[in-house]
Order: structure tokens, then sequence, then C-alpha cells
């Protein structure tokens, strides 16, 4: 197969930015002309309002005891340390690495990859919130 024969390429959406005659090289070897990147924004949904239950002086091992995914998602969406390490993922679209994470928290890098964990597994499974 030669570079020719491609028809559909898919990457991440990690890669590429405004230039993308450079990014168009790279993924397909061919002239530049016979390919399309398409772009995308990443959404970010906002938090729920109106939560009634206050979570913000819960402990790590507090909030991954609670079982329910629903209520787990309501409790991180009022977290100071859960809010802080959004923030890190949503405010300028840089990536951080693990370390960078766990400065900002002011955790250990054990306690980050918790904390990213137990976020992982919320969800509040609606479509929207009020």
């Amino acid at each position: 197969m030669n570079a020719d024969d491609v028809r559909f390429v898919a990457t991440s959406a990690t890669i590429g930015d405004k230039d993308n005659g450079v990014l168009q090289k790279y993924l397909a070897g061919i002239d530049i002309y016979r390919v399309t990147v398409i772009g995308g924004k990443r959404a970010i949904p906002d938090l729920p309002k109106n939560i009634t239950q206050n979570y913000s002086a819960s402990s790590l091992p507090d909030l991954q005891a609670i079982s329910d995914d629903k209520t787990r998602y309501y409790a991180l969406a009022t977290h100071p340390t859960s809010l802080s390490l959004r923030e890190q993922f949503t405010c300028d679209g840089t990536p951080k690495t693990l370390t960078q994470l766990s400065d900002t928290l002011n955790t250990s890098e054990q306690d980050t990859l918790a904390w990213l964990a137990v976020k992982r597994t919320a969800t509040d499974n609606m479509a929207g919130h009020d």
C-alpha cells in the first residue's frame, strides 16, 4: 500500500493547529490538495446549578465511597479540589503533566491519579442541566 491508496485518516484532536498544511502533509504524505482536515472545537459542558447538598468538606475516600455515579457527579461538582482539577483541563487547552496537576492541587501524584479516577467514573447521565 502506498500513500496514494489512503482514503481516510482519523487522528486525535490534540495534534494540529491553525496551520493545517503541515498537518495535512504529515498525515497523508501526499499532495496537500488531496487532503482535507476537518477541525473542531471542544465543547465543555456547564456544571449543574442548584445543587442542594454541599460536599466541599468531603475527603477523597468519602467521595470514592459514593457508589451511585450521579451522586458522585454532584458531589464532585461542588468540591474545591475537583473544581480545581477540572479547571486545569478546561482553562487554556494546554496539556498538563501529572506533576503540573499535582503541584496545582498540592497533592501527591498518587492522590492526583486517584482524583482523576474518581472523576472519570462520575456522570449525571443527563443531556442538560437547570
